[in-house]
């Protein structure tokens, strides 16, 4: 995985995240002339005002487990720079924290392997 790669890994991520975040409400326009004749309003507004189910509880154990994976990697393989992987997850979270220990990782075993 060469550095380009991760970069446009990490900024593809980033912006989906941040588009998700931030979606506007979707509405349709019927461009046929029969409009709701097709089912009780169908397709006029689609439009869910309730927040999808979130778990707090599954984010925050796959983050411990991304943490404890990336010490005890790291600590096998003698990394630098553990923290910030370790830093991208608590602040960012698992879809930074991952990304970037596994090319610091895949950094870490090409200079081993000079």
């Amino acid at each position: 995985m060469t550095r380009a790669t991760f970069i446009i890994g990490a900024a593809i991520a980033f912006l989906s995240s941040a588009a998700a975040a931030t979606s506007p409400p979707v509405t349709f326009e019927s461009p046929c002339e029969c409009r709701d004749n097709h089912g009780e309003h169908r397709l006029v507004v689609k439009n869910d005002p309730s927040t999808p189910p979130v778990d707090a509880s599954a984010i925050q154990a796959v983050a411990i487990v991304l943490l404890s994976f990336i010490q005890s990697e790291g600590r096998r393989l003698r990394m630098r720079f553990l923290w910030l992987p370790m830093l991208g997850t608590v602040f960012v979270g698992v879809s930074l924290g991952l990304p970037l220990f596994l090319y610091l990782r895949q950094l870490e075993l090409d200079r081993k392997a000079i």
